[in-house]
């Protein structure tokens, strides 16, 4: 019964959210034809991640068709940054990860024709231990504005 009792309120109000998302799909068929899809690097590499990866993955995708069957989104995860904010608050990525950069990496990824996203916590940690974006939202939304140029 604890157990029951405990999800009801999580269950019920996820379940709230379906109609609402079905109702919109079916009206505007082009608004969510399909999940998001593509290639996400936590579940896997979590924080053993490089440029490497994401450059192999990005060919490996679109030389196999994944591309066009709809896999079309390339995400980085946590662990992509540095442990310490740059002196002007901003996040930096790591070079030894990242060598070439994000700005590199993302237009890369993009080339090949993936969307590319970053993530990025609302807290003040990320999972991996790095920094969130607690207390630095405005400069974070305008570094993911500018399109990751001055990650």
């Amino acid at each position: 019964m604890r157990f029951t009792a405990k999800w009801v309120p999580v269950a019920t109000a996820w379940a709230s959210t379906i109609p609402a998302q079905v109702v919109a799909s079916i009206e505007n068929p082009s608004l969510l034809p399909t999940p998001p899809m593509g290639f996400n690097n936590w579940a896997r590499f979590m924080c053993d991640l490089n440029e490497t990866l994401f450059v192999d993955t990005a060919d490996a995708m679109a030389s196999t068709g994944l591309l066009e069957a709809g896999y079309n989104r390339i995400n980085l995860d946590d662990c992509w940054m540095n442990y310490d904010r740059a002196d002007n608050g901003s996040l930096e990525w790591n070079i030894t990860k990242f060598p070439r950069g994000l700005p590199w990496l993302g237009q890369y990824v993009k080339s090949k024709g993936f969307n590319f996203g970053i993530y990025e916590d609302s807290g003040n940690l990320t999972c991996g231990g790095y920094p969130g974006s607690e207390g630095y939202e405005e400069i974070d939304a305008e570094t993911f504005a500018d399109g990751a140029s001055t990650i």
